[in-house]
């Protein structure tokens, strides 16, 4: 065995190396040179916590709004830095840090970019996910090519703080509105024809703080969230009742017979679950196939063609790019829009969403492998019709 000695002032970054025995040569190998021993670091400009969507394409300038506090109903927080004196290829890791002090996510990966100056980003879900849940002082750490270059703070409010008292909840036929009395209760129902004008959900309870998010999310049977409504509520009262509503007669909710759900949350915090049914409509029996929905999956596995032909193509950088990324994200979810219109086939949508999320930084061959396999089937499967009960969506 030979050992091969690089240069000690070889530049951080990904490295391809080839091997060359009695004049046949390899397929390059790609080596990752990390900072360690005296590599260049770069010079941090500006970098910063903050409530704005960014993205793998998000400007350095102007940079995004800073904020520090988020509430469990905030939608996400991203980390965001901005260094010159970038190296193509170089490693960046993200920690984030949960209050116990233990790591709550932690995503590296190479960065391809040429640029001098470049600006990087990360961030986690908070409404509705594991963070939520999760009040305090968190931390996020940002390292290139292994050694700390930023850490920011922030905190999440709520949370843990204190819940109200539910005294009842129901679904209801009563038509009730934002000045409904909480007593005496309204009717409750669970059984609905696709003929009733409307389906009410009524929660009363006691240990309100003025100015809770209040959510409701409206399952249907197919277990994806037909309609969501969140937004604060001012009262002063301690004891008060509230209610949201979707339409069944004539709209689409009565073309969706099956057990439906609706979901009430305070401050992020699930707080109850009502369950109902809307009868009538197919009746669970065979559905054929129309122009439109044949329209629709022709479009998708045209979209997933089109997927598979990007890092196909022997010019494209490997491994992927940011913006080649992006771009395959973004037909990604052109394909589960069209799917989403296919209302009489459920989909299995898992394997393109966690392939969607991994485009950025993978190998060439690896992404035509993968989309490959979703091409053939492997990847969007059918769910039984007739499986009960709701599903979580990714």
């Amino acid at each position: 065995m030979q050992v091969l000695d690089f240069p000690p002032d070889l530049s951080p970054g990904v490295v391809p190396v080839t091997v060359t025995v009695a004049g046949q040569t390899s397929n390059p190998v790609n080596f990752t040179v990390t900072g360690g021993g005296g590599g260049t670091q770069p010079t941090v400009l500006d970098h910063r916590v903050t409530g704005d969507q960014l993205g793998p394409n998000a400007p350095c300038v102007p940079p995004p709004t800073p904020k520090s506090t988020f509430a469990p109903t905030d939608p996400f927080v991203f980390q965001w830095t901005f260094i010159s004196g970038f190296q193509n290829g170089a490693m960046i890791r993200w920690e984030w840090i949960q209050p116990d002090g233990s790591i709550f996510k932690q995503l590296q990966g190479p960065v391809v970019n040429p640029n001098s100056e470049v600006c990087v980003n990360d961030a986690i879900d908070i409404a509705g996910q594991p963070a939520a849940s999760l009040p305090g002082n968190w931390q996020v750490r940002v390292f290139y090519n292994g050694t700390l270059i930023a850490t920011d703070n922030f905190t999440i409010s709520g949370g843990g703080a204190t819940q109200p008292t539910v005294l009842d909840h129901r679904v209801t036929g009563d038509e009730l509105g934002p000045e409904a009395p909480c007593n005496p209760p309204p009717t409750p129902k669970s059984t609905f024809a696709p003929a009733d004008p409307f389906v009410f959900q009524w929660t009363f309870i006691s240990g309100f703080q003025n100015g809770a998010m209040i959510r409701w999310e409206w399952i249907q049977p197919d277990g994806t969230i037909f309609k969501r409504l969140e937004g604060p509520i001012n009262n002063p009262n301690s004891e008060i009742c509230f209610n949201d509503a979707i339409a069944i007669a004539g709209q689409p909710a009565a073309s969706l017979p099956g057990n439906w759900q609706v979901r009430v949350f305070y401050n992020g915090s699930l707080l109850v679950t009502d369950n109902f049914t809307i009868t009538g409509g197919a009746g669970g029996g065979p559905q054929s196939l129309c122009r439109l929905e044949l329209s629709n999956l022709f479009g998708a596995g045209q979209a997933l063609g089109a997927v598979w032909a990007v890092p196909a193509c022997p010019s494209q950088p490997d491994p992927l790019s940011a913006t080649t990324a992006s771009s395959l994200q973004t037909t990604l979810q052109n394909v589960l829009k069209a799917l989403d219109l296919i209302r009489c086939i459920r989909f299995d949508r898992t394997r393109v969403t966690s392939l969607s999320a991994r485009f950025p930084g993978m190998p060439r061959q690896q992404a035509i492998q993968e989309v490959g396999q979703l091409i053939e089937g492997e990847g969007i499967t059918f769910r039984e019709a007739s499986t009960p009960g709701p599903k979580n969506q990714p």
